[in-house]
């Protein structure tokens, strides 16, 4: 049972992390992007 509740933890926790790493790649390509063209 224990096992199960970490496991579901570990999910948790992994997909925030996805979730964190792809919002700040956006924003410093939304960042990058608008330097390069100037705006």
């Amino acid at each position: 049972m224990k096992n199960t509740l970490n496991n579901k933890i570990f999910r948790m926790l992994a997909d925030l992390i996805l979730v964190t790493t792809i919002v700040l790649l956006a924003v410093v390509w939304n960042s990058t992007s608008k330097s390069i063209i100037g705006n």
